[in-house]
């Protein structure tokens, strides 16, 4: 896309009614204190439609947006680290507005992070922003439109990201009635972290440059990696599993310090996780990780363990396990696993890669004039996280990594690497079958 981006306007959007005083202070809790402190960014990519203009479309995003905002009202105010919440005065959203000079088909046809992080925000590439939620508002020569979203981790999760995109879309619709989110529903309140080593900073990156390359895995490539990994009693591999796994595998293989540990975390969203019920609208970080493996020289690191490693991972994660020790007022299990995180990421000779799933009904979105054509992230400072996404078809996976510009990365050399190991795996299994 070397392509001239013309900013025509910036302004800031405010809830359509005041928030009232009882609710001008949004507390934070300790799941929000742990995250890191930037942004969550996606783009949404529209076709053109003619119902109506330009002028119409940008009326209704801002007008609905305003709409949506006094029920989503701390996304308008400023966070306020001091005092560990957000002030909710309306102070608003700003919303860029823009106009790209090429075709969407262009920017489409191979997407490339270098080029997608112009569609955002600037506040996306900030570290540390008080505003919790910007947006740009991107038109094409061609009429097509791409939303550049970004909301801070330091107020909530990717989940409720999707909860209020969905709700802004059902607002510009017109005629739904909307669920408001819930907020509250973390289970853990404020602690003090001063004495702790731990620190949201950590992996954090405003210094040296990042990128993201994205990696495809098709349906049928999906399917040969769950039946590979089938193989050693490893029942129902799910997608995100064989994925997250190929890919670790990857890179471990390419690293060049092989006696260095090897570790993995996953992000889970806690809300399916809990028995005592809790709203699929609960709005804010109701998520933790998990230590998938810490993998040492002379481990196993075949691809089938790693499968094995992150599902039997991602089974320890007891939702309730949070409740009980909120109710309890037990929190020094949390600080011990705040402390050994710290440990692993500053210590030498540790390689961590971290690998969230963002696949939520993005492609369902619709704002009066046709769901997305694609959907991807922004670009996020952040070193060795792996982002899942769906594809539009909703059988295949995207895999968003992000890295250093100066990491030795190419996705042709990871592709021949899969086919390899694909083929090597069916040669395999015709060798003991025949045997």
């Amino acid at each position: 896309m070397a392509t001239c981006i013309e900013i025509t306007s910036k302004e800031m959007i405010k809830p359509s009614s005041p928030t009232p005083p009882h609710l001008r202070n949004h507390k934070l809790f300790l799941m929000d204190q742990t995250m890191p402190r930037c942004y969550i960014s996606l783009i949404f990519f529209f076709q053109y439609d003619d119902d109506s203009s330009i002028s119409e479309k940008s009326q209704q995003f801002k007008e609905s947006l305003s709409r949506t905002l006094t029920l989503f009202y701390p996304l308008a105010g400023r966070i306020r680290r001091n005092n560990l919440s957000v002030d909710c005065n309306d102070e608003g959203v700003e919303v860029v507005h823009a106009f790209v000079h090429t075709q969407l088909a262009n920017v489409l046809k191979e997407p490339k992070m270098n080029e997608l992080k112009n569609l955002v925000p600037e506040q996306a590439q900030e570290i540390g922003c008080d505003i919790p939620l910007a947006m740009q508002i991107n038109f094409f020569d061609c009429g097509g439109i791409a939303i550049g979203v970004c909301m801070s981790h330091e107020v909530a999760d990717v989940k409720s990201l999707a909860i209020f995109m969905h709700a802004w879309a059902a607002t510009c619709r017109g005629g739904e009635e909307i669920a408001p989110p819930v907020y509250g529903a973390a289970p853990y309140p404020p602690l003090d972290l001063s004495k702790t080593s731990f620190t949201t900073d950590l992996n954090l990156s405003n210094k040296e440059k990042l990128t993201a390359k994205r990696i495809v895995f098709e349906k049928e490539k999906l399917d040969k990696l769950k039946e590979i990994a089938s193989r050693v009693e490893l029942k129902n591999p799910s997608r995100v599993e064989v994925v997250s796994a190929s890919i670790w595998k990857y890179f471990i293989g390419q690293s060049k310090n092989q006696g260095n540990m090897f570790c993995s975390y996953h992000a889970i969203d806690l809300r399916p996780r809990m028995s005592k019920p809790i709203t699929q609208n609960a709005f804010g970080n109701i998520v933790s990780s998990v230590v998938v493996a810490m993998l040492m020289p002379g481990d196993d690191k075949s691809f089938s363990n790693l499968v094995g490693k992150y599902k039997e991972a991602v089974k320890t994660v007891d939702g309730d396990f949070y409740l009980r020790n909120a109710e309890k007022g037990d929190y020094q299990e949390i600080l011990d696993g705040l402390e050994k995180f710290v440990e692993l990421v500053t210590k030498e000779g540790v390689e961590m890669f971290y690998f969230s799933s963002w696949r939520f009904p993005w492609y369902e979105l619709n704002f009066g004039w046709g769901k997305p054509i694609y959907v991807c992230p922004g670009v996020y400072p952040l070193k060795n996280v792996v982002i899942l996404m769906s594809s539009r078809c909703g059988e295949g996976v995207e895999a968003w990594i992000n890295m250093l510009e100066s990491d030795e990365f190419n996705e042709q050399s990871f592709y021949m690497d899969l086919d390899k190991f694909l083929v090597e795996s069916q040669v395999s299994t015709l060798a003991d079958e025949l045997n």
